[in-house]
């Protein structure tokens, strides 16, 4: 009774790591998309600007806030008032949230590359 309370979860949860496998698959073919090009195509997709594109993309390739901000001379704190513009703008809560939206792009901007 409880296994069969537990299936439709498993199976959920299952499909889930396959298709992070297969974002991670993609991650790793999609490292030859260059910066300005992820980038911009975020700006484009979702209006951002080219501060929040920057902030976006690094978090996607796992950056932290104050890591971005010392790579780029900027505050902290304006590295986090872009990057809650950026939740806002590409309707995500986390950063988890938003890497996982920026590796989606990433890869498709890589498959449109081949």
């Amino acid at each position: 009774m409880v296994a069969a309370a537990l299936a439709p979860h498993l199976t959920r949860s299952l499909a889930l790591s396959d298709r992070i496998a297969a974002l991670e698959v993609n991650r790793v073919t999609a490292g030859a998309v260059s910066a300005s090009a992820l980038e911009a195509r975020l700006a484009t997709l979702y209006g951002l600007t080219a501060a929040e594109a920057r902030v976006a993309a690094g978090v996607g390739r796992g950056r932290s806030p104050k890591e971005i901000a010392a790579a780029h001379g900027s505050s902290w704190h304006t590295v986090r008032a872009q990057l809650r513009t950026a939740f806002a703008k590409t309707e995500t809560r986390t950063q988890s949230a938003l890497a996982r939206l920026v590796t989606l792009r990433e890869a498709e901007l890589a498959a449109a590359k081949r």
